[in-house]
């Protein structure tokens, strides 16, 4: 029953959908992923934005993570005997999953970058930054509803 659950929260979810537009956006705009790749290829600032953003995505999705297992004023109102905690908790490991996932997708293109074209690390970091970047959004939404519920962050 928890794996059908693991399952739909993965397949019906915004990070899917932004898997699902990232390649979408290779297949019919190739061009513009083609000019994301030429990024990498440049030896500038981008080699420290390639790794840095992903690291902060990993750190803030870490530390949001955190807070929603073990928000303040949780036991008092019955936040872990919820139906729905376990849910809440793949759901963060999903989002830390998919963030170290973007880091070391980031450090091997960086490191393998001449053995791809343009167009290719372009997909591959465009769809996988994207995903992240939405993971980390719902993962905030999900802070500020918990917060709001629990009563607020002190």
């Amino acid at each position: 029953m928890m794996f059908t659950k693991i399952l739909r929260m993965i397949l019906i979810s915004p990070e899917f959908v932004a898997v699902i537009a990232g390649l979408n956006v290779t297949y019919w705009w190739p061009s513009f992923m083609e000019k994301v790749g030429l990024l990498f290829l440049e030896k500038d600032l981008i080699q420290y934005c390639a790794i840095g953003l992903p690291l902060a995505g990993f750190y803030f999705a870490y530390k949001t993570v955190v807070y929603l297992l073990h928000p303040p004023n949780a036991e008092g109102k019955g936040f872990y005997e919820w139906s729905s905690y376990p849910l809440l908790r793949y759901h963060g490991y999903f989002t830390v999953s998919l963030c170290l996932l973007g880091l070391a997708t980031s450090i091997l293109l960086l490191l393998f970058r001449d053995v791809l074209t343009a167009q290719s690390l372009g997909s591959i970091y465009g769809t996988v930054t994207c995903t992240w970047f939405v993971s980390i959004i719902t993962l905030g939404m999900a802070r500020l509803k918990v917060g709001a519920i629990l009563g607020g962050e002190k």
